[in-house]
């Protein structure tokens, strides 16, 4: 069963960016997370993905 919700570590080596900018963008809220009961964040593999595709495209977009 592939895991679902990542840690900061994994996204970080999952997506290429920094703990520290992951954090940072938490806190602007550039990134869609959960927040979970225990007081850490969790990121949702599919949700990663879509914000990924979403990104991609406009950035595409910005191009032309």
């Amino acid at each position: 069963m592939e895991k679902r919700l990542l840690t900061i570590k994994e996204l970080s080596e999952y997506i290429g960016y920094s703990p520290t900018s992951i954090r940072r963008m938490i806190a602007r809220r550039q990134i869609p997370f959960v927040y979970s009961p225990g007081g850490s964040y969790r990121f949702d593999v599919r949700r990663i993905d879509q914000w990924i595709q979403e990104y991609s495209m406009k950035a595409d977009m910005d191009l032309k």
